[in-house]
C-alpha cells in the first residue's frame, strides 16, 4: 500500500496547552507541571516540547523556531556557517518524486553551523 500524498496546505501543527498539566519555567528551564489526584501536589517533569505547548508562544512554521542561543554560540568562537546541501526526499522519509507533498520552506536565511577546523562542538 502506498503512503497517501497530502497537499501541503492540509498539514496542521499541534500547539497550545496540554490537558491535565501546565507549562512552567524555573530559571528559564521548561517543565510540565502535572496535576495529580487525591490531594497530591503536582509533579514537575522536564518539558522537551519546545514552544509548541507554550500558550503565549507565536508559532509560525514558515519562519521556524527563534534562534535564542545564536549569540551565545557565536560568542564561543568555535563554529562557522557553511552552505549545507540540497534537500533530499529521504530527509523527510519520502521516495523520489514525493518531495512536493510536504511544505517547502525558505532556508536561505539560516545556514547550518559546523565546528571550525581543530575545534570540537558538543552539547556539553
Amino acid at each position: 500500500m502506498n503512503k497517501p500524498i497530502l497537499h501541503p496546505k492540509t498539514i496542521q501543527i499541534t500547539h497550545g496547552p496540554l490537558p491535565g498539566s501546565r507549562k512552567v519555567y524555573v530559571d528559564g528551564v521548561p517543565f510540565r507541571e502535572v496535576a495529580l489526584s487525591g490531594g497530591e501536589a503536582p509533579v514537575r517533569l522536564y518539558d522537551t516540547s519546545g514552544p509548541y505547548t507554550d500558550e503565549n508562544a507565536h508559532i509560525d512554521i514558515e519562519r521556524g523556531l527563534s534562534a535564542k542561543r545564536r549569540e551565545w554560540i557565536w560568542a564561543r568562537g568555535d563554529v562557522e556557517e557553511y552552505a549545507g546541501r540540497a534537500r533530499k526526499p529521504e530527509d523527510d522519509g519520502l521516495r523520489r518524486g514525493e518531495l512536493l507533498s510536504v511544505p517547502q520552506f525558505d532556508r536561505a536565511s539560516r545556514k547550518p553551523l559546523r565546528a571550525k577546523p581543530g575545534r570540537n562542538v558538543t552539547q556539553l
